[in-house]
């Protein structure tokens, strides 16, 4: 019996998913790479993560919706450096960001009606 790839089978249903989206005019963006760039600071994106090499299943990729930007801890700024938010907070460490998407703007009855 022949292996099935659950991860090309995955992003082909997701390509798929978008594109019908996308054809039925529901605004989709485009999947940005974390190694060419990273949201601005404080803004809702929609991000692809996985877990890191050794700390669990790489094959499989998940999404939510997050932030990225300075950590604080009970108001007070946490170092330098600018981190993904939920649901990171308390595993940043297991899992990294591959890709990130913008949110289309929400629903608004006054710009929709023709």
């Amino acid at each position: 019996m022949a292996e099935i790839d659950f991860e090309k089978m995955s992003k082909n249903i997701v390509q798929n998913v978008m594109q019908n989206l996308r054809d039925n005019g529901v605004f989709v963006g485009k999947w940005i790479p974390t190694s060419e760039s990273l949201p601005e600071e404080d803004v809702v994106v929609l991000i692809t993560y996985r877990y890191r090499e050794g700390e669990g299943d790489t094959s499989h990729a998940y999404i939510d919706i997050t932030t990225y930007g300075q950590m604080y801890f009970g108001g007070n700024k946490v170092g330098n450096k600018k981190h993904w938010r939920e649901p990171f907070e308390y595993f940043t460490s297991n899992y990294e960001v591959v890709a990130w998407m913008p949110l289309p703007q929400p629903y608004n009855a006054e710009s929709e009606d023709g």
